[in-house]
């Protein structure tokens, strides 16, 4: 079994790849959770499509005061 591994998650808005909504990572060494980071992304395009608000329950609400995934970067060191 994997004890040391990096599991991404990314939610999106809508049909579009483009459209992250949200982003977690969780850092596992040892089979212990040692690090972790989520965050909220206003998507491009920025509309919400039902189904996809039914499987992560993030909304326009939530997200409209975060900046989009082309105005942020985020760096992972290991």
């Amino acid at each position: 079994m994997l004890r040391d591994f990096i599991a991404i998650d990314f939610e999106t808005a809508n049909q579009e790849p483009s459209s992250v909504c949200s982003v977690g990572v969780v850092m596992v060494r040892d089979g212990q959770i040692v690090d972790s980071f989520y965050s909220l992304i206003q998507p491009e395009p920025n509309y919400y499509n039902y189904w996809c608000q039914r499987v992560h329950g993030i909304s326009v609400r939530p997200v409209a005061a975060q900046s989009s995934a082309s105005h942020r970067s985020c760096c992972l060191w290991l």
